[in-house]
């Protein structure tokens, strides 16, 4: 299997941008975490986290409209973290 290894610069700009979606994302998954603690005898599934992330987006956390709709379907199946350190 054939690979590629980058080394990235990010401007001071963008450096400050990537810090911020991933305080959101943190910021996203353990809100997350907490509904999913709070209601989980109830049988909450993937499907309703993520209609819980538009209610947040709309209410409660609208610079979540910042990061992009599939980096926070990410957060809510728990792969971004896996990617991210992985």
């Amino acid at each position: 299997m054939l690979s590629h290894r980058f080394c990235l610069y990010p401007s001071k700009t963008a450096e400050r941008a990537l810090n911020r979606h991933m305080a959101l994302c943190r910021w996203l998954y353990n809100r997350l975490l907490s509904e999913l603690n709070l209601v989980r005898e109830k049988g909450m599934r993937l499907r309703d986290t993520q209609a819980l992330i538009v209610d947040l987006k709309k209410h409660e956390k609208p610079e979540l409209n910042e990061v992009h709709s599939r980096v926070l379907q990410m957060v809510s199946s728990g792969r971004t973290f896996v990617l991210l350190l992985g």
